[in-house]
């Protein structure tokens, strides 16, 4: 009898050792499941940026590298990360990780950083306030990371980002090409971005009288608002271009805190104002005691946008960074593609083709002459269109349909194609 229940107490003992081990096998998996990832911090002097870094999917020894910049200002790139075009979407409630087969380290490496100094999971002794000092953060911050990774160092790098990394990148691609001889910049893509507020912000009448937000009558009034905040821009008297040119939204989205539409897809409520979608998965994901024992962060408490970063970027905002375009495509000779989802109210495709069509670079009035061909005329396997693009020489515009301010999160299949044609054969 005492050597049944001794057999019984070993067994259970195996048992118990076994999901243990099981457990803990399961635990190295996860919940990062099987990609080649890293994480970690790089001091820039200013702060330490926090960044996410993915090895490609499949791995060649010339691999392009891919920046990923998310804009805000002051909002995380994990945004990007588990929401969009990164490895990763979080299940309900933050329980665990799925893998996102469109991810864009398919073909890339990847790096997701919270930037500038503040953002996410980024320190700040103090904040920046102007996109020399953005610039020169992630340059610092770029050249210590090649450092310390020998092997893809002397590949292709692109910048990549959406929004108010419609400042970040033109800048940050600029500023590298001309002091940097470390990172080997071939071209820069920027999603949906606040890249020309003098001739953005003219293009919000427009586009609302053409998705039936205001009326013949508003938009008359809002006409007349947009020129006088463009006059404003035009003369860098910001403080009063904040008030104006945000006000005049009003006629269209209601107060911004409390939009009557989701200003980043207009078929949609904006369910959780102000930003409107909601990212507690995410926050609940990250401040599991697992995953920050992983991250090791050193900050107490992650926000997927930082306010604080914003208020001190205030006159950042007012600022054009089309001619950093015109630089890259002129001077350097680099690609630039610029994509906009076309239901997204607060940086609107129209907005952008304005810009685009505007700037001062040296193919100008082709480029604006240049009728825009479907995406399935060039690459026959889409049955229907995803998109319509012009492309000259070496600067593309996409109008991506029935997307919005996040493209890769609405457009997937069609947004991994678009990343990985414009690094490997350029937008044709």
């Amino acid at each position: 009898m005492i050597h049944i229940i001794l057999n019984i107490i070993m067994l259970r003992s195996l048992a118990i050792l076994l999901v243990f081990i099981l457990c803990s096998v399961n635990g190295d998996k996860s919940p990062f499941l099987d990609e080649k990832m890293e994480i970690g911090y790089i001091d820039v002097g200013r702060g330490e940026i926090f960044y996410w870094f993915f090895r490609a999917r499949n791995e060649q020894k010339t691999t392009p590298v891919l920046l990923w910049l998310t804009g805000g200002p002051g909002c995380s790139s994990a945004i990007a990360l588990f929401y969009e075009n990164g490895p990763y979407h979080v299940n309900e409630g933050g329980s665990a990780l799925r893998k996102n087969p469109y991810s864009w380290n398919e073909k890339a490496h990847i790096i997701f950083v919270d930037q500038p100094v503040g953002t996410g999971f980024s320190t700040a002794k103090n904040y920046v306030v102007n996109e020399e000092q953005v610039s020169h953060d992630m340059m610092i911050f770029l050249e210590k990371f090649m450092d310390k990774h020998h092997d893809i160092k002397n590949n292709s790098f692109f910048i990549s980002g959406e929004s108010y990394a419609g400042h970040y990148i033109p800048a940050v691609g600029a500023y590298i090409a001309r002091h940097s001889e470390k990172i080997k910049l071939k071209g820069v893509a920027i999603g949906n971005g606040l890249v020309s507020p003098y001739y953005q912000y003219p293009a919000y009448s427009q586009y609302a009288y053409d998705n039936q937000k205001i009326n013949g009558f508003s938009k008359l009034l809002l006409d007349n608002t947009l020129k006088v905040c463009q006059l404003l821009i035009r003369y860098n008297l910001w403080p009063l271009a904040t008030f104006v040119c945000q006000f005049s939204l009003i006629y269209v989205m209601g107060i911004p805190l409390y939009p009557w539409f989701n200003p980043y897809d207009i078929t949609k409520k904006c369910d959780r104002p102000p930003l409107c979608y909601d990212f507690s998965d995410l926050h609940t994901f990250l401040s599991r005691r697992d995953i920050r024992n992983k991250i090791e962060p050193k900050v107490n408490n992650f926000y997927s946008c930082n306010f604080i970063v914003r208020i001190f970027l205030l006159a950042d905002w007012w600022f054009d960074f089309a001619d950093d375009v015109r630089y890259l495509l002129d001077d350097k000779k680099l690609a630039v593609m610029v994509y906009s989802g076309d239901l997204d109210f607060i940086c609107n495709w129209k907005g952008s083709e304005e810009w685009t069509h505007n700037f001062a670079w040296s193919k100008k009035k082709e480029f604006s002459d240049l009728e825009y061909k479907q995406w399935n005329e060039t690459y026959p396997h889409w049955e229907k269109s995803p998109a319509e693009y012009k492309a000259l020489g070496n600067f593309s515009f996409i109008r991506v349909y029935k997307a919005g301010h996040m493209v890769p999160m609405d457009k997937p299949e069609y947004s991994l194609e678009m990343i990985n044609e414009f690094m490997y054969n350029g937008i044709k």
